[in-house]
This record gives C-alpha cells, structure tokens and sequence, in this order.
C-alpha cells in the first residue's frame, strides 16, 4: 500500500495498473483545466485594464 505495488494475484496487480493509469489521466485534466483557467484569468486582467485605460483617459478629457 502507500503507493507499493502488492502482488496477490494477477486480478489484483491489473486492477492496481488501471488505477494508476485513471490517476494518471485525471491529473492531466486538472492540470489542462488549471492553465485554461490562469489564461482565461490573465486575459481578463488584460481586458479589465484596456477598459480602465479607456475611462481613465475619457475622464481626464472631460476634466
């Protein structure tokens, strides 16, 4: 146990590869999903600041 391979039967040592392989395949759909979020939350940051630059630069004009 605590990620050592035990070898009862041969069942018991395909199940524990096919876990392997689904905790495997999961991290890289979190880590897909995380950097999809971080790029999502960088062009939202970029976009926020394009806008503030635009109402900041409206207001000085109006002022």
């Amino acid at each position: 146990m605590n990620n050592e391979e035990v070898s009862l039967n041969e069942h018991f040592i395909w199940a524990q590869k096919r876990i392997k392989e689904l905790n495997q395949d999961r991290r890289t759909d979190i880590m897909d999903y995380e950097m999809k979020m971080m790029d999502a939350r960088i062009s939202g940051r970029e976009i926020g600041e394009k806008v503030g630059e635009k109402r900041g630069k409206e207001i000085a004009t109006r002022a």
